[in-house]
């Protein structure tokens, strides 16, 4: 079981901001590294499994900005750049589905950052994440059923 973060980053330019949670704060351009900081901060707190991957989805545009290249500068290693489309079209967001459920295994802990993005980026991938929580925990429910049937210690028999 890993712990992702999934985020998105648009390629306007940021401003820094002051995040702040739980009594700690963070100045930074990117709400993704506050988001990183209070997670792992409540992990080593709450005995939670470390932070293992991130991912930004980033669009073709976003890939070419110099937004990108100081995200990388900051984040100080174990970011996967995740090229995605922007959603404009039914196609497009079909694709952006299947983009953001390559990147959750079964069984992961998801940390979600919809604080930046373009245009519905950020809120389609929390309903994607939403989506694949209740359908694969309906998946697996459905196997657990199916494999009990064919057990010789079933419930079901």
């Amino acid at each position: 079981m890993a712990t992702r973060l999934i985020f998105t980053l648009g390629a306007t330019l940021l401003s820094e901001a002051e995040y702040r949670m739980d009594g700690a704060s963070v100045t930074t351009r990117f709400s993704s590294l506050a988001t990183r900081k209070f997670y792992d901060d409540r992990a080593r707190r709450e005995g939670l499994p470390p932070m293992s991957e991130a991912h930004v989805l980033v669009t073709p545009e976003t890939e070419k900005s110099p937004l990108l290249e100081d995200l990388r500068r900051e984040w100080e290693g174990g970011l996967v750049v995740k090229r995605a489309p922007k959603g404009g079209t039914a196609e497009e967001l079909w694709e952006l589905f299947e983009v953001i459920e390559s990147l959750v295994r079964d069984g992961d802990r998801l940390v979600l950052d919809i604080t930046s993005g373009l245009r519905s980026m950020p809120i389609v991938s929390l309903l994607v994440a939403s989506y694949l929580k209740a359908a694969r925990a309906h998946f697996r429910e459905a196997q657990e059923r199916i494999d009990g049937r064919q057990s010789r210690h079933s419930p079901f028999k």
